[in-house]
């Protein structure tokens, strides 16, 4: 019974102007318009979010030199990301078995 309701009301395109059918309770852009609007939408997070000028970084893996305009790019490529992953995974398994190791000498855990 709503979709019958709302079918019955037309409304204005926000950018065309022209009359249209609603589909959908909050639509307010034709067919046409709705693909342009997202682009421009999604242009527009882009351009909030994004650092609009280089920064200078230096990679903590390499030590290597690198510009990047995205402000949670850490590393200068991929390979020093995966080697980044790496040594916090056997990190996290270094302290594992150590705690496994002091668990089965039997000192308190809680006391590091």
């Amino acid at each position: 019974m709503y979709k019958e309701i709302l079918h019955q009301f037309t409304i204005k395109c926000v950018i065309c102007k022209k009359d249209m059918k609603r589909k959908h309770s909050n639509q307010k852009y034709c067919e046409e318009c709705a693909p342009k609007r997202a682009v421009q939408l999604k242009r527009k997070w882009k351009r909030d979010h994004y650092i609009k000028q280089y920064s200078t970084r230096v990679c903590p893996i390499c030590a290597n030199i690198f510009n990047t305009r995205l402000p949670r790019k850490m590393y200068c490529s991929t390979e020093c990301q995966i080697k980044q992953q790496r040594i916090t995974r056997y990190e996290k398994q270094i302290m594992r078995l150590q705690l496994e190791i002091r668990r089965l000498r039997g000192e308190n855990i809680g006391s590091m």
